[in-house]
């Protein structure tokens, strides 16, 4: 997936405001938003993303990411992504 030219230089801006854990958490959302977007469809990412899912206590990755420590939340997430499109 090829990002447009306005979304890097977005993320630069991003990276350059942010903390180090955020710039961890969004590189892993873009890691993850990458494994399902091509093995499942561009379309059922937010879906997965916003769904309850039970390799994650029935919450959703998005709040997981969002609330957990990110050493023990990536890669929960990252496993769970693997389990959905069968890596």
């Amino acid at each position: 997936m090829i990002l447009p030219s306005a979304f890097t230089t977005t993320l630069a801006v991003y990276r350059l405001t942010t903390s180090p854990d955020a710039v961890e958490r969004l590189r892993l959302t873009h890691r993850i938003v990458t494994l399902i977007g091509q093995s499942e469809g561009e379309a059922v990412v937010p879906t997965w993303f916003q769904g309850m899912n039970p390799q994650l206590g029935d919450r959703s990755p998005a709040r997981v990411l969002h609330e957990d420590l990110f050493e023990e939340a990536g890669p929960r997430v990252l496993a769970a992504a693997n389990a959905f499109v069968g890596a």
